[in-house]
């Protein structure tokens, strides 16, 4: 991630007040590594997203590095699943959630 997105992703937390979530998707032998796991929780706790999904590839990448990682090491890495604490927890269901995204025609 790139130090603009960092910071660009933390001022929209600052200033929007809706749910944030930020998908991160792991590479093996490319971010998957402890010192990058580290790295990547810090950003997170900064970015402060309401949920994070964690993703790794599944199907044959384009490109040739981009491995998935290992179910066991997925497992292991289970970093993001501690949501953010809010005021008052909102449970949503898929409808509702394509609801809050969608644009509302004027």
């Amino acid at each position: 991630m790139s130090p603009d997105s960092i910071s660009g992703l933390k001022d929209l937390r600052r200033r929007y007040t809706g749910l944030i979530f930020l998908e991160v998707i792991l590479l093996s032998g490319v971010n998957d590594k402890e010192r990058e796991v580290e790295g990547l929780k810090g950003i997170i706790r900064e970015i402060s997203p309401d949920m994070v999904q964690l993703n790794t590839v599944i199907r044959p990448p384009s490109y040739s590095r981009a491995m998935p990682v290992q179910k066991e090491r997925m497992e292991q890495i289970k970093i993001f699943s501690a949501k953010r604490q809010r005021s008052s927890p909102i449970p949503l269901r898929k409808r509702e959630l394509l609801k809050m995204i969608q644009p509302t025609s004027q």
